[in-house]
């Protein structure tokens, strides 16, 4: 083995924890204690396998936490009729077993979601710093 080999190998390995976005499957939803109706974050099960340089593939584990933003935690079903120039819609709350799009920050959002400035730790895209930004 060369040390191309070797070092491909070294970026390949950096680039499977380098997270953008994925789809994921809600395991357990949260809500708020004053309106038992709003969900404000869920626990997430990223539903692609990891493939790691060895080439063998796991099973990611469950993001815990993952805040919800308000756009996503309803799914709007909407018809709309020409004849009568109408619309109607009709929506429902996420819920366990939801599909959901994640968006992952480029910083860690530990302390910036709960609206604080503060120099993050070192670290990109880390898939523990993801926001759910839609239901499909």
């Amino acid at each position: 083995m060369g040390y191309s080999k070797v070092i491909e190998d070294m970026i390949e390995e950096k680039l499977l924890y380098l997270h953008t976005a994925f789809i994921g499957k809600v395991t357990k939803v949260y809500y708020n204690k004053d309106s038992a109706w709003k969900p404000y974050k869920a626990d997430v099960q990223p539903l692609n396998m990891l493939s790691l340089v060895n080439g063998k593939t796991v099973k990611p584990a469950i993001i815990k936490d993952v805040p919800i933003l308000d756009n996503a935690k309803y799914k709007l079903n909407i018809s709309l009729s020409e004849k009568e120039d109408t619309a109607n819609i009709t929506g429902t709350r996420m819920q366990k077993g939801a599909i959901v799009f994640c968006l992952c920050a480029e910083r860690d959002i530990t302390e910036t979601k709960k609206g604080k400035m503060v120099a993050p730790p070192i670290g990109h895209h880390q898939i523990k710093d993801c926001v759910i930004i839609g239901q499909l």
